[in-house]
């Protein structure tokens, strides 16, 4: 069996603060595409949330997510993005997987693992209802992520 080779094709550090950060022209040559992200937010109380190719439709948004804290666990559904908790500034490490990004012939599985530092752990199974390869999606956030935040994106090959 082939051993996954990670290729960057994308990284980048916030000289600013910014609220948004977008990933466009990506290839449609890999098998899966996985985003890391150490981001420190300005505030808690709001969602780290990512749109694909620009759909901005509810309903093409479904998951299922797990959360750990010290408050206890919960578990709950979300239709409106892929989503993360996030934790004022924190050291909040999330890694997204795109599944099969670039078939045409299914919907997309993306999974989120997350945590802020000593305070969530969080992970979630998500859909993207849609046939369309991605080409591209933006990263975002209800406040700012802060200046020195980060975002590698990798194409795997198999």
């Amino acid at each position: 069996m082939p051993t996954a080779t990670y290729i960057a094709l994308a990284n980048l550090t916030l000289s600013s603060a910014d609220a948004e950060v977008e990933f466009s022209s990506i290839p449609a040559t890999y098998r899966d595409l996985v985003l890391v992200i150490n981001a420190n937010t300005a505030s808690s109380g709001n969602a780290g949330k990512i749109q694909v190719n620009g759909d901005t439709t509810a309903g093409n948004y479904t998951s299922v997510r797990m959360v750990g804290s010290s408050g206890g666990a919960a578990s709950n559904t979300n239709a409106d993005t892929i989503r993360w908790e996030a934790s004022a500034s924190s050291n909040n490490l999330i890694i997204v997987n795109f599944m099969d990004y670039s078939a045409t012939d299914k919907h997309k599985t993306v999974l989120v693992r997350a945590n802020a530092n000593a305070a969530t752990v969080e992970a979630s199974a998500n859909r993207w209802a849609s046939t369309s390869a991605i080409t591209s999606f933006k990263v975002y956030y209800g406040y700012n992520f802060s200046a020195g935040s980060t975002f590698a994106l990798y194409g795997i090959v198999s």
